[in-house]
């Protein structure tokens, strides 16, 4: 399955079980996850592919999720909820991943990718995820580290930080979907 972010298509795309992720391995990563510290900001939900979500997350139990992520046998994606409906949502893994901040206002949803302002946004790139591919910018690949601090930020109701390129992707959300991710996990 491919998703397009780079042109106008919104494709839909249905994540199937994780195979060769079995109940130890998911059994290992919750333990890793709920070793970490406690002292949640309040109101989030933390959901790591095909995992349990962590309500009030700590920030450390965040940034280990995205230690987690890999495309080869998940977890995939990991999403953080507020209650007001915003979230950030990250997919791909192996230090290889992009990124979606959604903020809701006044009966209206804005999404943006995080990139680079590294000046390459010209050719499109692959993201591997679970069961399917992301084809965002090339300055929208972004590392581990990049999304931690785009989860921290968000958890902290710091806002997107500035130090990232955010490219507007409203005209690229499908509105059929109550679930909506452009990325389309």
């Amino acid at each position: 399955m491919i998703i397009d972010l780079a042109s106008s298509e919104c494709v839909p795309v249905q994540v199937s079980a994780l195979s060769g992720f079995g109940q130890d391995a998911m059994g290992t990563v919750l333990a890793r996850l709920t070793k970490l510290d406690a002292g949640a900001p309040g109101g989030l939900v933390l959901t790591l592919e095909n995992l349990a979500p962590i309500h009030l997350p700590t920030v450390k139990q965040i940034c280990g999720a995205v230690d987690l992520l890999t495309p080869h046998a998940g977890p995939g994606f990991v999403i953080l909820d507020s209650a007001t409906q915003d979230y950030v949502r990250a997919v791909g893994g192996d230090g290889r991943l992009t990124a979606e901040w959604r903020e809701y206002s006044d009966g209206e949803f804005k999404h943006w990718v995080a990139g680079l302002d590294n000046g390459a946004n010209a050719e499109t790139v692959e993201i591997e995820t679970n069961d399917c591919i992301v084809t965002v910018h090339e300055n929208e690949v972004v590392a581990s580290e990049d999304v931690k601090s785009m989860l921290t930020a968000f958890a902290l109701r710091q806002g997107k930080p500035v130090r990232y390129v955010w490219r507007d992707i409203n005209v690229k959300v499908c509105l059929r979907s109550p679930e909506i991710f452009p990325l389309r996990i």
